[in-house]
């Protein structure tokens, strides 16, 4: 009698263990920590950390895993999104720990909705087999708001950091065709990926010819800070003599440090070329004073004379002609490589492609894809669309969402060259459906 009433009392001392994640939440052996940073006075374009913290007094089985978020209006960057695994005492009981950060940056002012995020569990709870399945964390908001200060300007950052620095090769006193110089831009910012910096757009300046070299883009992660660079060059020739003067570039920046407006200014570099490679001719006064004597050379020189300008005269059309087939050829590429890149689901490439058919846009110190497509309701969320896929989140684009895109960008108007009138070199006017 004696060991039966010994063998009821073992197993009625035994553990319960808990058939669902909730049971466990309600028997306090699984603890979910959701919350943002920061939770108030958040900038429009600032960082938001958004952290999920899971923690059990048992051990993980095959863990936590977070389902792809998908935010109207704000970009998520999923290249930051970790995963770490820790342990904590807690009244004298170890805790596994696994928190999942997750960075967005809200691109307008308002509230911004966050909507549910779906969470898988698995806990090893004792029992076999694992506990495990999913949760939802519950819906919840952000107000963003625009400091005055940044009212009205189109293109600015919220960031805890912002440089911007130029250089030149090539510089010196004279100038002669065929000479370059060569503008180096260098930008990093905080806490901000570096596809979120702009693509700057060459001056189309007469006289001088222009490349642009394909933009060096990095992100890296110092002290558990993310850094973005971006190095842009550009390589000016010169074609004829003249004065001429590089553009400057101003930068706005919100600084999140001070909570302040700031600005970074990019002088503009002038200089001067003589001597165009055209020949002339200057009359002589010896010529002139014997003039009746040779009338025949006096006619070849000015013959010579005429034909040296007329051959000049034909030299500049003749080369706009050849730069204008060779910008056609080029945007004929970046395009092909963009619906070339979208069909590849290669999401970086395609969103660095449609950035370089801006770059060959003129008039402009630099825009946006949101600038450019401001008008356009439809073309700016397929771009917020493929930043979203750029990030980790959302689907790519279609090859007709692309094709809509091309055709967007094919419709504004673009100068070809002084004389000429503004034209349209839109290969399909129709909307792509």
């Amino acid at each position: 009698m004696r060991v039966i009433y010994l063998l009821l009392l073992s197993i009625a001392s035994l553990p319960v263990f808990a058939v669902t994640l909730e049971q466990l939440q309600q028997q306090g052996h699984l603890v979910i920590n959701y919350r943002f940073s920061p939770r108030e006075q958040v900038i429009q374009y600032q960082p938001v950390t958004i952290e999920i913290e899971v923690a059990t007094d048992r051990w993980f089985a095959r863990g936590v895993r977070i389902d792809d978020l998908d935010i109207e209006g704000a970009v998520i960057n999923h290249q930051g999104n970790l995963s770490t695994n820790s342990s904590r005492q807690q009244g004298g009981v170890t805790w596994a720990v696994q928190l999942w950060t997750v960075v967005i940056y809200p691109q307008k002012s308002g509230v911004l909705t966050i909507p549910t995020i779906g969470l898988f569990v698995s806990v090893n709870a004792g029992s076999e087999p694992p506990v495990e399945g999913k949760i939802s964390l519950p819906e919840k908001t952000l107000d963003v708001e625009v400091p005055d200060a940044m009212m009205g300007v189109d293109q600015w950052w919220a960031t805890t950091g912002l440089t911007v620095k130029q250089s030149f090769e090539g510089l010196k006193d004279t100038y002669q065709p065929g000479d370059a110089i060569t503008h180096t831009i260098d930008m990093k910012i905080e806490s901000v990926p570096a596809m979120m910096l702009p693509q700057l757009i060459p001056a189309s300046i007469d006289g001088l010819a222009v490349y642009t070299r394909q933009p060096v883009v990095n992100d890296y992660n110092n002290r558990g800070v993310l850094k973005g660079t971006r190095k842009q060059q550009f390589i000016y020739t010169v074609e004829q003599s003249g004065d001429f003067s590089l553009p400057a570039y101003q930068f706005y920046w919100w600084n999140l440090a001070d909570m302040k407006k700031e600005s970074i200014f990019l002088a503009s570099q002038t200089f001067r070329a003589s001597g165009d490679g055209i020949a002339t001719v200057r009359a002589d006064d010896s010529l002139l004073d014997n003039m009746a004597s040779i009338p025949w050379g006096v006619l070849a020189g000015g013959i010579s004379v005429w034909l040296v300008f007329w051959a000049g005269s034909l030299w500049l059309p003749i080369k706009r002609l050849r730069d204008y087939r060779v910008a056609w050829w080029s945007k004929k590429r970046l395009e092909q490589r963009f619906l070339d890149a979208t069909k590849a689901l290669n999401g970086e490439l395609a969103l660095q492609s449609l950035y370089d058919l801006l770059a060959q846009r003129q008039g402009r110190e630099f825009v946006t894809l949101e600038q450019t497509f401001r008008d356009d309701k439809i073309c700016a969320e397929l771009v917020l669309q493929l930043k979203h896929f750029v990030y980790g989140s959302g689907s790519a684009l279609t090859i007709a969402e692309a094709k809509q895109l091309l055709a967007s960008i094919n419709s504004k108007q673009v100068r070809v060259w002084p004389w000429q009138k503004r034209v349209d070199f839109s290969l399909n006017h129709r909307r792509v459906p």
